[in-house]
């Protein structure tokens, strides 16, 4: 019987150093885990701005095609992640890097530009060389454009 007392003596006594374990190991922890969920969010949003950028290309591209169809095929594709604030360039180019109208548009090229700071889980504990973050993707493509001759 002695010896059964003096066991549950030590595992009680042993409880204190437990909690301060605890205290110690919590916070990195928690650090670890809540940075990998803000570094896969931030590869998340970049791949769908890839996405977005390539969606409003290809919906410009096509014949008859217009800025506000690219801008709204962006919205469209980023609005499944609940990405917010984008900024969407649409520009409709000759041979020669010029702009023109979308009739007489070569290629057409679609900028999607994300800051990362209101897209983030982290509310605002993020240092501020991340937090002025920009993500971007542009994506050009040739369009359907067919010479009538």
């Amino acid at each position: 019987m002695k010896n059964r007392k003096s066991i549950l003596r030590r595992c009680n006594h042993r409880w204190g150093t437990t909690s301060v374990e605890m205290a110690l190991v919590l916070p990195v922890f928690l650090s670890v885990v809540f940075g990998c969920m803000e570094f896969s969010r931030l590869g998340m949003i970049r791949s769908r701005i890839s996405n977005a950028a390539y969606e409003g290309a290809r919906f410009a591209m096509v014949q008859g095609g217009t800025a506000a169809d690219a801008q709204q095929a962006v919205a469209n594709s980023l609005n499944v992640l609940g990405v917010v604030s984008p900024t969407t360039t649409v520009q409709f180019l000759d041979e020669t890097d010029t702009q023109v109208t979308p009739g007489q548009a070569t290629r057409v090229n679609v900028q999607v530009d994300v800051p990362y700071a209101p897209n983030s889980f982290s509310l605002g504990l993020l240092p501020d060389s991340i937090s002025q973050l920009q993500l971007s993707a542009q994506v050009t493509l040739r369009t359907n454009l067919q010479n009538a001759e």
